[in-house]
């Protein structure tokens, strides 16, 4: 497996692109800049792709549609902000922006590729994790944090759900590394003191 991060946007955000020996590789999370995500997918070999989201505010998602992609992969309950300029918050930035791609739905328990999805609502209704067992990885979004977890207090946040989230999180086995939203890379056992 290759794994590629890159940084964009205003706001930082993590973009992972993930390649496996066979099959298309992964977007996960189209941060900003659609040329830069091509030029990386290219220097990564990569033929074709799929796009993952973990949730759909706009820091996530604004390369998304300057993908070439065909459809989105997320949890449905994030459609309406995938659509929503207001809900997405990227009116709120000043970037209005949505998405007419097709979702697929992904939920608890699926698979897609080498990863396992996890449903962990809190930050938005419909945040996802994806999680690859065998390689000990976890793609959090803006869940868990190098040493901070995600915010609740935007529309459609929950606190209650949230700290249900973590805890479920933070009962992966502790090598497990953390690929965040926003930040540097962490592992579950150095964010167990969060509990």
């Amino acid at each position: 497996m290759k794994l590629k991060t890159l940084r964009l946007g205003a706001g930082r955000t993590n973009c992972y692109l993930v390649r496996v020996e066979t099959g298309p590789a992964y977007v996960i999370d189209p941060a900003d800049d659609a040329p830069a995500i091509l030029a990386a997918l290219e220097e990564l070999g990569a033929k074709e792709w799929l796009i993952l989201l973990t949730h759909a505010h706009f820091d996530h998602i604004l390369a998304l549609n300057g993908l070439g992609a065909e459809a989105v992969y997320a949890q449905p309950l994030e459609e309406a902000a995938l659509r929503d300029p207001v809900l997405n918050l990227s009116v709120a930035a000043g970037c209005a922006f949505s998405s007419g791609l097709p979702l697929v739905p992904l939920g608890e328990g699926d698979a897609i590729g080498p990863f396992s999805v996890l449903h962990t609502p809190g930050h938005s209704p419909g945040s996802l994790c994806f999680y690859c067992e065998e390689e000990g990885l976890l793609f959090s979004g803006d869940i868990l944090f190098f040493s901070g977890i995600g915010r609740s207090d935007l529309p459609g946040g929950d606190q209650a759900r949230l700290g249900a989230s973590l805890r479920r999180l933070l009962a992966l086995p502790p090598g497990t590394l953390v690929f965040p939203g926003h930040g540097p890379e962490t592992s579950i056992g150095a964010e167990r003191r969060l509990e």
